[in-house]
């Protein structure tokens, strides 16, 4: 097999999956010519027996998102069919397991990141991985989850100490409420952080609500008063 053939092995590889999921989910072929008509990409029967049988060996980016749409299956399976088969094809000669790879591709790993038998993760562009916009915003999801978690606490165990029966359990709820408090401060602060970070690298953060809206501005929205 030649470097040159393998855009023909990968169109061969996702034209299996698209007639897996087709007879998966019982369409003819006209069906399924008639769902991508639908979403705005014609893609005649003939076109698609074609491509099942291997006789068009070629697949773009726009139907694969399509088909993806019209099968009822996120596009990137088709290309990395996790759970069917050991590994794909993920570069030209390069095989990878297609979780593995389909991590890659969605943004959330390094290429062919592995764990060493010392447990040390190895991967040949880890660091160039850690420098993408992708990266960024996985971790942007993570600092925004960790504040709205840690408000929630705090405000849950102020609500339970309004109506705790007695003062000793009303002051552990306090106790644990100021507790969560100082994390979602700290939380704020790292997340405020990571979106200057994000801008001084040319990433735009996206937009923030509610609580956090103000995060920019450094504000400390979360704090009370101590509850006597």
């Amino acid at each position: 097999m030649t470097q040159e053939e393998w855009p023909a092995r990968l169109a061969t590889s996702v034209a299996a999956q698209v007639r897996r999921h087709r007879e998966r989910r019982g369409m003819s072929a006209q069906q399924l010519s008639d769902a991508c008509k639908n979403l705005g990409l014609p893609f005649s029967r003939s076109a698609l027996a074609n491509f099942e049988s291997g006789r068009r060996p070629t697949i773009s980016v726009a139907e694969v998102m399509v088909l993806g749409k019209a099968l009822g299956v996120p596009p990137i399976e088709l290309i990395f069919p996790v759970g069917q088969q050991d590994e794909v094809e993920v570069l030209p000669g390069q095989n990878l397991p297609p979780w593995v790879a389909l991590q890659w591709f969605a943004g959330e790993d390094s290429f062919g990141r592995r764990f060493h038998d010392d447990g040390k993760i190895y991967s040949e562009d880890q660091e160039e991985y850690e420098q993408s916009a992708t990266f960024a915003y996985r971790w942007h999801k993570i600092y925004v989850k960790q504040c709205l978690e840690a408000k929630n606490e705090a405000d849950g165990a102020r609500k339970a100490a309004t109506v705790a029966e007695t003062d000793a359990e009303a002051n552990a709820h306090l106790r644990h409420a100021r507790s969560e408090e100082a994390q979602y401060r700290t939380n704020r602060e790292l997340l405020r952080e990571h979106r200057q970070r994000m801008r001084h690298d040319g990433i735009t953060p996206p937009e923030m609500w509610g609580v956090l809206a103000d995060i920019d501005e450094g504000g400390r929205d979360g704090e009370h008063q101590e509850a006597r």
